[in-house]
């Protein structure tokens, strides 16, 4: 039997993530066709990634829309508010 590679094709209409130890299951939704959308019209991908791929996904996503990833400061709200 020949390897064969499946893709389909659809719009991203949401997706959830879980965390499970240390690896993520990231839930895609897609649709082929215009809205309104039928329950039945939704289709769900799941797939288990690790920390470091999903690290890699989202730096992937910022660099392709030419985003900036957020940066966090150590301090919390107040000491940023009043120090």
């Amino acid at each position: 039997m020949a390897d064969e590679m499946r893709e389909g094709y659809g719009a991203l209409v949401g997706w959830t993530t879980k965390r499970k130890g240390k690896r993520i299951t990231l839930r895609m939704q897609s649709v082929q066709k215009p809205p309104p959308y039928a329950r039945s019209d939704v289709h769900s991908q799941f797939y288990l990634l690790d920390e470091n791929q999903a690290v890699q996904l989202g730096n992937q996503l910022f660099e392709i829309t030419n985003q900036t990833k957020p940066r966090f400061s150590g301090r919390g709200l107040l000491a940023r508010l009043f120090g």
